[in-house]
């Protein structure tokens, strides 16, 4: 009798200590469950993160876009009824010849243009590129020749005249003729036209040349 009591004791001993381990093992899940449960938002903050990155994004290139509404030709075409007044049809063929003339010249892409003096030294590249080193050099010479002798004079205008058209992003380069008086007082004035060139601020593009 003894014996058969001291089996039972051990037996419900036994399935007590089975229990026990039934619940630590669940509890080992659900912990596992919990750890996973808190990776999950880390997932979705990074999901939405990506998506605010794209929609800022998207926002910029918007941005862009708006800047950049107006094809070369259009801005080339604008300023061409703004230099001359000319009429739709005339500054439409103009802008298309000067657009051509680009592809005159060797390298129509100058590098970002931040400042006046930055225009000035990257158009005179283009301008003594198609109209050569002997026009420079009258333009910006402080001498004309008068009746077979060279004269100093003192110019009316600079050498160099620079426009920026701020609505385009573009520098017009234009030099400009001999017009003065030397020092005898005698007039200096030189008729004719000359070349001039349009480049783009952002990255130095040549966008037009007149010649």
């Amino acid at each position: 009798m003894k014996k058969i009591l001291l089996i039972s004791i051990i037996f419900a001993a036994m399935v007590s200590c089975g229990k026990a381990h039934e619940n630590t093992s669940y509890e080992k899940i659900d912990s596992s469950a919990v750890e996973e449960s808190t990776e999950t938002p880390l997932t979705e903050t990074t999901v939405v993160a990506t998506k605010t990155t794209s929609d800022n994004n998207i926002q910029n290139s918007t941005e862009t876009t708006s800047v950049s509404e107006f094809t070369e030709q259009q801005i080339v075409k604008e300023i061409c009824i703004n230099t001359y007044g000319f009429d739709d049809e005339t500054a439409e063929s103009f802008s298309e010849m000067m657009i051509e003339n680009v592809k005159k010249i060797s390298d129509d892409v100058l590098g970002a243009i931040a400042s006046e003096d930055e225009a000035k030294e990257k158009g005179r590249s283009v301008i003594a590129e198609i109209a050569g080193n002997d026009f420079i050099e009258s333009i910006e010479s402080e001498y004309v020749e008068l009746n077979g002798e060279k004269v100093k004079y003192q110019r009316e205008k600079p050498a160099y005249i620079i426009t920026y058209y701020d609505e385009f992003d573009i520098w017009k380069i234009a030099p400009t003729l001999p017009v003065g008086t030397t020092e005898d007082g005698r007039s200096v004035f030189t008729p004719g036209t000359v070349p001039y060139v349009l480049l783009r601020g952002s990255d130095g593009k040549v966008v037009g040349i007149f010649h």
